[in-house]
């Protein structure tokens, strides 16, 4: 059985213009089951290492120098990102994520819809970006000949919608978006209660640092942090087979505007 742990980077709901998160990603781990103790334990031994051990990781209280990262200096915060990404090469971890460039999303709507945010309540970018998981988790497991569960961190307006989209992609008629290898439904937990919620924050957090390259103004200095970070986990990463921007997913989400 492999866990998939699942959260997001960039979220600001359907605010879609704000300069400073032009993008939103949805990404995570994956592990078999039985690695769950071993990749738990070398979490909790870095976090003790840190002094942190009863603190939830989280990157943007890492990056603001918030809660127990209060007065770390910028060495030692990234020497524990580091760290933290490099669990996911050293145990053999696999990644993956989705974004969503904002401003193409809303174009998308503006585009294609006379009540364009109406349209959008129904499809926001998280549901997006999950459609497109569960598509990639769908095909990894395919490829793993396994089973799996998606665990990801509570969405106080978000997971009923998901667990519906997993719920039809299920029962749905169509071969190529089917999902026959994701069990039960989506479970969402509190990350503070898992490690490994926490690792796929860190990942998440680095993926969108890193495509934010193209998007944003930002210096030197920034653009190497950037890059030496997602280079700890690009080797991680797993590469559906199937074309982003062509997938039967795409009909799917229209029909389902369509049909409101």
């Amino acid at each position: 059985m492999k866990l998939f742990y699942l959260d997001d980077s960039g979220s600001s709901g359907l605010k879609l213009e704000d300069e400073q998160q032009p993008l939103f990603v949805l990404g995570g781990v994956v592990i078999d089951d039985k690695q769950w103790k071993e990749i738990d334990r070398d979490i909790q031994t870095l976090k003790q290492n840190f002094g942190i051990q009863n603190y939830e990781i989280h990157a943007l209280e890492i990056a603001n120098g918030k809660g127990a990262f209060k007065g770390w200096d910028f060495a030692k915060k990234q020497d524990f990102i580091a760290r933290c990404l490099q669990i996911i090469s050293k145990k053999g971890i696999k990644t993956f994520y989705f974004k969503v460039i904002k401003a193409n999303y809303k174009a998308y709507f503006e585009r294609n819809f006379s009540k364009a945010h109406q349209k959008m309540v129904k499809i926001p970018p998280y549901i997006l970006a999950y459609s497109y998981i569960l598509q990639i988790a769908e095909q990894y497991l395919q490829d793993t000949n396994d089973n799996g569960i998606l665990i990801a961190d509570e969405q106080d307006t978000q997971n009923v919608i998901a667990n519906d989209t997993l719920k039809v992609l299920r029962a749905i008629n169509e071969p190529e978006i089917k999902i026959n290898r994701v069990v039960e439904k989506s479970f969402f937990i509190n990350s503070r209660d898992s490690n490994l919620l926490q690792l796929a924050d860190i990942f998440a957090y680095y993926v969108k640092r890193y495509y934010e390259i193209e998007l944003k103004e930002m210096s030197d200095k920034s653009k190497k942090e950037r890059e030496n970070m997602f280079e700890l986990i690009k080797n991680s990463i797993y590469e559906p087979k199937f074309d982003y921007s062509n997938h039967k997913i795409l009909q799917f989400i229209r029909n389902r505007l369509d049909e409101e």
